[in-house]
């Protein structure tokens, strides 16, 4: 299979509008230790009423964003705040109820807890061998996707205790996305796994171009490619339909690549 065929519809992806936000509102009673992750309900579509914030005291906050008439957020109120049994590293919320709310953390569970109860409680629905690194639920399959420092991705269908399947990887899962038929992990020593979801194989697993450790990665809103991001504070950009480019002299007269890195973050 080559990864020119997981680019599916370049008209899909919607144009995020211009924020009207002119400052910044100030979020109270934050975890009390570094935060590992944040994730927001709503789309590009719908706005977000909803944020969840994992962080190394073990805890899962959740906050209600509350908008003026103008589309402006206006304040952020504490809703929820529960806790894993060691430090929580990844959340997601299921983007078809937008009020369930994912964890994962070094206790190696993979928890879940609905954010519109009051004394809502955990209910454990995966665990791994390993910390929970990455969590990412997939409304176009209805799957809830963990990766792991046990080197494995799992797929889970929230009805069974089992999970519906097991990708093993080559190393420590650091970062993961996914959208509609793709799936990219980005691993321990710079490397990147990218996986066609419907037939549950692995395309390709190719180098970083950046030259240091893999912080995040995003798939594209039209499924086109992927971003990366890594602790040097430089972005790359990677399309599907020039993997089997890589490595290779260009042909005469060939067009230039559209893949690119650049330095977004510096220090003055």
């Amino acid at each position: 299979m080559s990864s020119f065929s997981l680019v599916k519809n370049k008209s899909a992806a919607a144009v995020p509008q211009p924020s009207t936000q002119e400052s910044d509102v100030k979020v109270p009673n934050p975890p009390a230790d570094c935060i590992s992750s944040l994730a927001f309900n709503g789309n590009l579509q719908t706005p977000s009423t909803l944020l969840a914030a994992t962080a190394w005291d073990g805890t899962v906050s959740v906050y209600e964003i509350q908008y003026s008439q103008q589309g402006v957020i206006t304040n952020v109120v504490p809703r929820q705040q529960l806790r894993h049994q060691a430090p929580a590293l990844c959340c997601d919320f299921n983007s078809i109820d937008n009020v369930t709310v994912f964890s994962g953390g070094c206790d190696n569970k993979v928890n879940m807890f609905n954010a519109s109860q009051p004394g809502a409680t955990m209910t454990t629905v995966g665990q791994h061998d390993g910390p929970v690194k990455c969590i990412k639920f997939l409304p176009e399959k209805q799957l809830l996707l963990t990766g792991s420092w046990d080197r494995t991705v799992k797929l889970w269908d929230l009805r069974s205790p089992q999970p519906v399947a097991t990708l093993p990887q080559s190393e420590r899962v650091y970062c993961m996305d996914a959208r509609g038929q793709v799936l990219v992990v980005g691993l321990a020593g710079r490397k990147f796994a990218i996986y066609d979801l419907n037939s549950g194989q692995k395309v390709q697993e190719i180098d970083s171009p950046l030259q240091y450790q893999t912080r995040c990665c995003a798939v594209f809103h039209d499924c086109a490619g992927f971003a990366i991001g890594g602790i040097e504070g430089r972005v790359a950009l990677e399309y599907f339909d020039e993997m089997h480019l890589r490595g290779k002299p260009l042909p005469p007269g060939s067009p230039k690549p559209k893949s690119f890195a650049f330095k977004c973050h510096r220090e003055k």
